[in-house]
């Protein structure tokens, strides 16, 4: 099979561009045994962004070969009554978006800017699992174990941070910024104006070296029948992840060096997690069915945040505060003796929220919604400056014609 993808964007977030994605992969399937079946692919990607992007160039010999080869394979075999014992490896590939490479705004004084060095992520999966189905009189359903292992090369992830307006590079120092300012200085005495000289704080898709993601997870989705007018639906899951960067020692050892106190570290501690990721999740749904009546409830847990950008927040012990420490509550705000810093690690904790919803259906064509999100109204947020949403009522009415 053969597919090819044109895209072409007209956007004042990112400047007009286009890609184009030629693909070519095949798949072999075959039934080894009467309960083991056996499934291999390969996919050829090309990716081109504008004229000047070739994503995918790998060396072969002396040739430059803009053809990425990507491989996956999967075995499934039934080993009990209805239970399913699968494995799969599967290699990945993804270029960076248009977005990721080019996005330039201003938010409420808080920027995204452009990478045009960003370059493609690439990486490998391996899944093993087990999927047994049960059912107990009225209750039925399926139980699936799965172990699974993900490495990345150039993971490609935001970043906060301070940013040069006019070419885009982040701020790493003292002398950055005296720079810049000569800039500015240096600007509005030839041209009377500033036009795009300045420095911001914002984010910016960057590459992380690699990283490590390994877990498992568990979960059951079911029913429960109890009569013909009355029914139960839930689906539990957990989830146990642990996101390693793995060239943190590394990186922690570079850091120790740096005697600027505007050098930016890269995160806001020293552990080897990557940032924004948590290592437990919890999630419930449950529907209840009478006849024309459907009430349901979602419960969710989420662990803290392992750790953010270090211009936001630095969670290390220190005997006093440094310059970046002033600098986050001049950037961010100081109010009420708290800061972004002293919220962040007062509110970094587990949260468990409940969704409510009601629903009647009067007939095939009238139906009536409420549905309450954050019943409890938890305060939270998955990271800093990013309050979630407190509790919201919906109510409505759907009609079809």
């Amino acid at each position: 099979v053969v597919n090819w993808n044109h895209v072409t964007s007209y956007a004042n977030l990112t400047g007009d561009h286009h890609t184009d994605n030629l693909a070519a992969y095949i798949q072999y399937d075959h039934r080894i045994a009467d309960r083991l079946s056996l499934s291999a692919g390969m996919r050829l990607e090309y990716y081109r962004m504008d004229t000047c992007y070739a994503e995918a160039n790998i060396q072969l010999g002396n040739w430059l070969c803009p053809v990425r080869p990507v491989f996956r394979a999967g075995l499934n075999w039934e080993i009990y009554k209805a239970g399913f014992l699968r494995a799969s490896f599967g290699q990945g590939y993804r270029n960076p978006t248009i977005t990721e490479t080019f996005a330039r705004k201003d938010i409420g004084g808080v920027g995204v800017y452009p990478n045009h060095n960003v370059l493609p992520e690439s990486g490998f999966n391996a899944e093993i699992g087990y999927k047994q189905l049960y059912k107990f009189g009225p209750v039925s359903g399926s139980i699936d174990v799965a172990g699974f292992y993900t490495e990345y090369h150039n993971m490609i992830e935001y970043q906060f941070g301070l940013f040069r307006n006019s070419d885009y590079s982040m701020i790493n120092s003292i002398d950055d910024v005296i720079a810049e300012a000569e800039t500015i200085v240096e600007e509005i005495k030839t041209t009377k104006s500033l036009s795009g000289a300045g420095i911001g704080i914002g984010a910016q898709f960057v590459n992380v070296s690699h990283a490590r993601i390994y877990g498992v997870e568990v979960s059951t989705v079911g029913k429960v029948d109890i009569n013909n007018n009355m029914g139960l639906r839930y689906t539990i899951g957990y989830t146990f992840t642990e996101p390693e960067d793995v060239d943190n020692a590394k990186r922690i050892e570079q850091e120790k060096t740096y005697t600027d106190p505007l050098q930016m570290k890269n995160k806001s501690n020293d552990s080897k997690y990557l940032k924004y990721r948590n290592k437990h999740s919890f999630k419930t749904t449950i529907d209840y069915n009478y006849k024309w009546l459907s009430l349901g409830v979602n419960l969710s847990y989420r662990s803290k945040i392992l750790a953010v950008d270090y211009i936001l927040v630095d969670e290390r012990e220190k005997a006093a505060p440094d310059l970046m420490d002033y600098a986050r509550q001049f950037i961010m705000g100081y109010e009420g003796g708290e800061d972004l810093h002293s919220y962040w690690m007062n509110h970094n904790t587990g949260v468990f929220t409940m969704d409510f919803r009601c629903a009647a259906k009067f007939n095939e064509h009238m139906e009536m919604q409420f549905i309450v999100n954050n019943l409890l109204n938890a305060e939270y947020s998955f990271r800093p400056m990013a309050l979630a949403p407190p509790r919201t009522f919906v109510c409505r009415l759907n009609i079809t014609l």
